[in-house]
């Protein structure tokens, strides 16, 4: 007679941490132990590194005896599971360790698994009711305490998205099954959650309206449009004026329920024959991905169409202390992206980094659609051109991933450093910042035709955590923003030296840093002080810190059209790049929350606005 099958473990994440075994809770106690499981249980039957788990358990500093902690703590872990009847579910594995879950043994995975069974069915009943079950599991924020770990903060930000667009597309059931009274006090929490979700703010209107209360649906209307000219300086989308219209003149809305996200087509018109043209001279800067706490901002466009060209309209230019409109600056294009914060770099196309959807957007400059949508793997970080092809990092991969810019296909994926983040083309070539890599703390230099790594350069970081992490060329020269130096590293880009090592202010390295021939720009990021530091290439030092009570978090800087554009919590600001006097913000979607990521061609502006899921591209010369 056979044994007995010991029971499941079960780990449920989505608010306090439970565990159970079988029908029985488990008690993890201590702060670290339940970081530690957390950790492990959303790298499910996956090899989790000990520096990933060091990360998850001290964050940026660890004590000298973190790895001798770890064990600790496994060992603990392993005891407190094996006396609950889980014995055997942690394992040791080369490179790390492993908890062994069953599949659908974690209500994360509950979760998306119900959200994709709504998706695919048609009835509005069972996807009311299968959103309804899949909304249940949330009983808190998910991952409570772990904000550490790059992978897991990208996950919660994904999770925080999908949870937010699964409550939308209940509403929008419960709208198709007539029950617009019912759903109205659901829809005014959740637009208090996110005030500027223009989606939410629609179906509440429709909610109103198809409840006899026409006037209070045009009042909520009213009230929305006055909060975002007073806070953005711009007007609702089109869809939302259409839907005022409509109810201003008694017609009746269009109560279909929306296309869910899962249900959207992936590429557009990627098949059509195009020609390469010279690639562009530009400038990117990467938000780095603890960016990815600012959740709140996430999902202004409208669910149902991800790729819609608006209206274009302007963008106010305001005045940086008092508010004032100063100026409109014209909005050539608006281009609905994927979901994500990340990368914009423009060449032959625009290609924007969707991080949490794992892929790429590639749009076409001349008509302003979306052309293709690339998977390029977990955890996408920085994005360059080179070669007329796209460079993707992948964090959770530790690998490179190279896209064909004509087709769009994924043809290479080259194996890298630990935890690779930044990526620059210098010299023909590309260069990556492996966070962590070996040799410890290193920078790899690929040959963007051949695909073979020619040097592996030491940086002189003084440990494994918290190495190079941001990157940039110019000046003949790769600069690489080194955290655990307080320092940007300088790299002979025909030689492979390391020429030069400038040490900027405490916590004046924790963000992108943008190269260019007359000056090197370096953001404080979340961890800084809310400066901006310039670098003189000429002499290698440090020849301003840039900081303003206008903002509290700089991510990063990029010059052209005679100003400097600078990317803060507080949106984009316009600086005068010789003074460095602040003369203007641009009110984009999103702004008060991490504003968008930049860059600029010999053209226009272009912004990420990972707010409203949306790049625009602005005018250049104004």
């Amino acid at each position: 007679m056979g044994a007995k099958a010991a029971p499941p473990l079960d780990v449920c994440m989505l608010g306090e941490l439970l565990v159970s075994v079988g029908d029985r809770p488990v008690a993890i106690a201590g702060r670290q132990q339940r970081l530690l499981l957390m950790s492990l249980a959303l790298r499910a039957n996956q090899v989790a590194s000990p520096e990933r788990l060091i990360d998850a358990l001290w964050g940026p500093t660890p004590p000298a005896s973190a790895a001798a902690g770890l064990r600790v703590s496994v060992s603990k872990l392993r005891r407190v599971l094996a006396s609950a009847g889980a014995a055997d579910v942690l394992v040791t594995r080369p490179g790390g360790y492993v908890l062994l879950l069953e599949a659908g043994r974690t209500d994360l995975a509950r979760f998306e698994e119900l959200v994709a069974q709504a998706r695919a069915t048609d009835d509005h009943v069972e996807r009311e009711a299968m959103l309804a079950k899949a909304l249940s599991l949330w009983r808190g924020p998910a991952l409570e305490g772990l904000d550490h770990d790059l992978v897991a903060v990208a996950e919660l930000i994904r999770l925080q998205e999908l949870r937010s667009l699964a409550a939308e597309d209940r509403v929008e059931c419960e709208l198709a099954l007539g029950r617009h009274r019912e759903v109205v006090p659901t829809l005014e929490a959740l637009i208090t959650e996110d005030p500027f979700r223009e989606g939410r703010q629609g179906q509440l209107m429709r909610a109103l309206n198809g409840s006899g209360r026409q006037s209070e649906a045009l009042d909520s209307y009213r009230r929305f449009r006055q909060r975002l000219v007073d806070e953005t300086g711009l007007e609702p989308g089109a869809k939302l004026r259409a839907l005022e219209q409509a109810i201003l003149l008694q017609e009746e809305p269009n109560d279909q329920p929306a296309v869910p996200p899962g249900d959207r087509p992936a590429t557009g018109k990627g098949e059509q024959p195009r020609t390469r043209r010279p690639w562009l001279v530009t400038a990117a800067i990467a938000v780095c991905v603890a960016v990815a706490t600012a959740v709140a901002a996430m999902g202004w466009w409208w669910p149902e169409e991800p790729q819609v060209r608006a209206d274009f309209g302007t963008v106010a230019r305001l005045d940086p202390d008092t508010g004032a409109v100063l100026g409109h600056v014209d909005v050539i294009a608006r281009v609905g992206v994927g979901d994500g914060f990340g990368d914009i770099v423009v060449g032959d196309d625009v290609w924007v980094l969707n991080s949490i959807d794992h892929t790429v957007s590639r749009i076409d400059i001349e008509d302003a659609s979306v052309s293709a949508t690339v998977a390029v793997g977990a955890d996408p970080v920085g994005l360059a051109l080179a070669g007329g092809d796209l460079w993707v990092t992948s964090a959770a991969e530790n690998e490179v991933v190279r896209v064909d810019g004509l087709t769009g296909d994924v043809v290479s994926r080259i194996p890298v450093g630990d935890l690779p983040s930044g990526i620059t083309e210098a010299d023909g070539d590309i260069w990556v910042a492996n966070h962590r890599g070996l040799p410890t703390g290193s920078v790899w230099r690929i040959d963007a035709v051949t695909n073979q790594v020619l040097a592996k350069i030491p940086v002189g970081a003084r440990d494994y955590r918290r190495g190079p992490q941001w990157i940039s060329s110019g000046a003949g020269s790769v600069w690489v923003g080194v955290p655990n130096l307080n320092a940007v590293v300088r790299i002979d880009a025909r030689s492979n030296k390391v020429v030069g090592t400038i040490p900027v202010a405490d916590g004046g390295v924790c963000g992108p840093v943008t190269a260019g021939d007359a000056a090197v720009w370096v953001a404080g990021g979340f961890c800084g002080n809310g400066s901006l530091t310039r670098i003189d290439p000429a002499t290698n030092t440090v020849v301003a810190s840039i900081t303003s009570s206008r903002w509290h978090t700089v991510f990063g800087a990029v010059p052209g059209f005679g100003s400097l554009w600078v990317n803060t919590d507080r949106g984009p600001f316009q600086l005068e790049p010789d003074t460095h006097a602040v003369v203007g913000r641009l009110a984009v979607p999103g702004d008060t929350s991490f504003g968008g990521n930049l860059t600029v061609d010999a053209e226009s502006l272009w912004i990420h606005d990972a707010g409203s899921q949306s790049v625009l591209r602005l005018t250049g010369r104004q």
